[in-house]
């Protein structure tokens, strides 16, 4: 559906016949109604509910679904997966030292690196999947399509290729 302006509108039907006299089928009655923004609504709150407030990532029960559906997709078409856990060293110093403030900071910007740096340098046959942050200062992040004997080499070189 679209409005007059062409814009998108989600509407809910319902609808019942209406009977004449003798019973007959004379007509059918449709009320249509403009769901749109509550959709919205219910996006936005599907989205909340699967993401850390703090860096936009996927949070630990959004990691859980998507390791359970990819375990599946493992088992059923026999390709390898994996999970890299980045796991932030330090992290109790700066917030001691520097306040709470530098240590969100400093997540955020490990949360950007995951989940831009690590894409754009992925070889060809891992796909990244998902970043999520779990705890404070661990986040994983799961490939799918790897092979798993050169994966610690191949992590680190995707991750830090000046390392």
């Amino acid at each position: 559906w679209k409005r007059k302006d062409h814009t998108a509108l989600k509407v809910r039907l319902s609808g019942q016949e209406i009977l004449g006299e003798q019973g007959q089928l004379d007509a059918y009655e449709v009320i249509t109604e403009d769901v749109t923004k509550q959709r919205q609504l219910e996006d936005h709150l599907r989205q909340q509910a699967a993401r850390d407030p703090l860096t936009g990532l996927a949070n630990y029960r959004h990691l859980a679904e998507v390791l359970d559906m990819e375990i599946k997709r493992s088992e059923r078409t026999g390709r390898e997966s994996a999970l890299l856990l980045f796991d932030l060293d330090g992290l109790k110093q700066i917030n001691d030292r520097y306040g709470h403030l530098t240590g969100s900071h400093a997540i955020c910007r490990v949360a950007v690196f995951a989940g831009t740096s690590i894409r754009r340098r992925a070889a060809a046959a891992t796909s990244l999947q998902l970043s999520c942050r779990k705890q404070a200062s661990k986040q994983p992040t799961t490939w799918r399509n790897v092979s798993l004997k050169p994966l610690p080499m191949t992590a680190r070189d995707q991750c830090f290729p000046s390392a």
